[in-house]
């Protein structure tokens, strides 16, 4: 299983995130896929989950690699909002908000609540679902020697020096934590660009979480008591999701290792522990 936080070469969560939530907390819930690992029928049963316009998008990759990624990334998403929201996955419809961020448009039953985000990158993707939340999710597969020039221009001066006196052999971990936690509170806060990673800071915790510093000068609209912070630091990549949310209101649940055919299996049958336990009904 994967200690949150620190470093393993299995997808999975700690004990204490993967047992269920109490009721009186907000779920997200986070699914995690590795692309390589879809077989012909995954892809294909995870391209037809998409729409025209996502196959269209699917198609232009000029890489396998990426389209694999973008196709399953996008089949997570609609699989686990659908069986959220009792509905069937190619149904659902997307907007864009005025921020630029995909949400979920209003069901044919009423509007809904159900907030998500997506991300991928070579070798993995990742889809976090909660309802009413803003939230946001990165990850970043980790390549040598971590970009010390880019964690002089684009993060606090605190946090530059904070990676610069580490350990050489640490300063890559160091480095893509950061910037997945700075990433995933960018985009669950919709704002791009607007919102400079100098602007504020993060400091992650030994237990997988980590703190928000926000700063009057920089993003001083929001309250760093009011988010949550969580990290995962695979062998290969590094993931963080960022929900705005107290930590005492707010519990994580993860499935790792998805199959895009175990979670159609699963839900044509009910099978409530084929990797979507999670998701309820």
């Amino acid at each position: 299983m994967l200690e949150a936080g620190d470093q393993s070469d299995v997808l999975g969560v700690r004990d204490g995130l993967n047992r269920p939530e109490p009721t009186s907390r907000r779920v997200v819930r986070l699914l995690l896929a590795r692309p390589e690992q879809q077989d012909v029928n995954d892809i294909e049963m995870a391209w037809a989950m998409l729409n025209c316009a996502e196959q269209a998008r699917a198609a232009r990759f000029l890489f396998e690699h990426d389209r694999a990624s973008y196709i399953v990334a996008h089949a997570l998403a609609r699989i686990g909002l659908a069986r959220s929201a009792r509905a069937e996955p190619r149904d659902l419809e997307f907007i864009t908000s005025r921020e630029g961020r995909p949400e979920l448009a209003p069901l044919v039953a009423g509007p809904t609540s159900l907030r998500f985000n997506l991300s991928h990158t070579r070798g993995l993707v990742a889809c976090a679902i909660t309802s009413q939340l803003a939230v946001g999710v990165d990850v970043e597969v980790r390549r040598h020697p971590a970009p010390l020039d880019v964690a002089r221009q684009h993060f606090s001066a605190s946090e530059g020096r904070e990676i610069e006196c580490l350990p050489a052999e640490k300063r890559l971990g160091r480095f893509y934590c950061l910037w997945t936690l700075k990433e995933a509170y960018v985009k669950a806060r919709g704002l791009g660009l607007a919102l400079p990673l100098m602007s504020f800071d993060v400091a992650p915790l030994a237990d997988g979480s980590a703190v928000l510093i926000t700063r009057e000068q920089g993003d001083r609209d929001e309250n760093g008591a009011d988010w949550t912070l969580r990290w995962w630091n695979l062998k290969y990549h590094a993931v963080a999701v960022a929900v705005r949310s107290r930590p005492s209101e707010v519990a994580f649940a993860v499935s790792a290792g998805v199959r895009i055919g175990a979670l159609i299996a699963a839900g044509r049958t009910g099978g409530e522990n084929q990797g979507l336990e999670w998701l309820g009904r």
